[in-house]
């Protein structure tokens, strides 16, 4: 359902700079080290909350304990200070049933996944698994270091894990299933033909980032809101939606700064490739709908 890099977060960023950190002193260092943890703590703490506020005042508090805690904290410093801060908010140990597989409809199969559903969807989630579906699936801790960082075995990891992404894939099947009986509402009144496009999110967030991962580009940098992959659209179908000299300080601010990717080497080209994926689905989605004849309309049986 998603693919995410297993590797463990803050081990690249450590490679890269440990040997510069040894030639500064202390304040550089303790900078950089924040700003090489601040992305991906504001990130989890965001949506373990769904308010930029709390978030920031959770950043803030797991900055403050991890640097009283030790003089340069490590990545698993940061991180354990955050997991305290959101234990003082969530109950990270929830004993609650595990979801059980559904056979009532809730199926992504042959769906493709809005991020706006996706973003809704997670915050539907327990706080217990939605922290493990963002450590796991999102920010891509292996289930061991989850464990280790929870402090509980690592087989109730999967377990809740498991959990999660079926309790993710019901909550996204009834946003999706929503838009469709929205459209049969409607489809309801005389005169009224109404359609849910999900191919149109199909051809953008799933056809569209498989074009770009065969041109080389990573999931970091396709992002899912304002990264590669949305700013190209924009640049196809109207260049004056984006900033230029904004487009850097975007990807340097990150989730904080409304952004999940990286937007520096979009470019038209690779927008129209995307935009004409979309035409054509959605195209087809509708003459295929067209074609199936009208539906019948309850209203006038009534």
């Amino acid at each position: 359902m998603f693919e995410f890099n297993s590797e463990n977060p803050f081990a690249r960023a450590a490679a890269r700079t440990i040997a510069r950190r040894e030639k500064q002193p202390l304040q550089a260092r303790q900078r950089d080290i924040y700003e090489s943890h601040r992305h991906r703590a504001f990130s989890v703490a965001y949506y373990m909350t769904g308010n930029e506020l709390e978030a920031e005042q959770i950043l803030a508090n797991t900055f403050v304990t991890a640097f009283r805690a030790a003089e340069e904290p490590s990545g698993p410093d940061v991180d354990a200070a955050l997991i305290q801060q959101l234990q003082q908010r969530f109950p990270l140990l929830s004993d609650a049933a595990p979801a059980a597989p559904s056979s009532d409809g809730c199926s992504l199969s042959g769906r493709n996944v809005k991020r706006t559903d996706l973003e809704e969807a997670i915050q539907e989630l327990p706080a217990a698994e939605r922290l493990l579906f963002l450590l796991r699936d999102v920010e891509g801790y292996t289930s061991a270091a989850i464990a280790g960082l929870l402090r509980v075995p690592e087989a109730q990891v999967s377990r809740s894990l498991f959990s999660a992404r079926i309790h993710l894939r019901q909550a996204i099947a009834t946003i999706q299933n929503n838009e469709e009986k929205a459209a049969a509402r409607v489809n309801r009144k005389p005169g009224c033909r109404a359609h849910a496009l999900l191919a149109y999110y199909d051809a953008a967030q799933t056809a569209f980032v498989a074009d770009l991962k065969q041109r080389g580009f990573s999931d970091a940098e396709i992002g899912t809101h304002a990264g590669l992959a949305d700013t190209a659209l924009a640049l196809a179908v109207d260049p004056a939606l984006v900033r230029p000299a904004q487009v850097a300080a975007g990807a340097r601010g990150g989730v904080r700064a409304g952004v999940h990717g990286d937007p520096t080497r979009a470019t038209a080209e690779l927008g129209r490739l995307g935009a004409q994926r979309i035409v054509d689905s959605s195209v087809a989605a509708i003459r295929a709908v067209r074609a199936a004849g009208p539906q019948p309309n309850p209203s006038l049986h009534k």
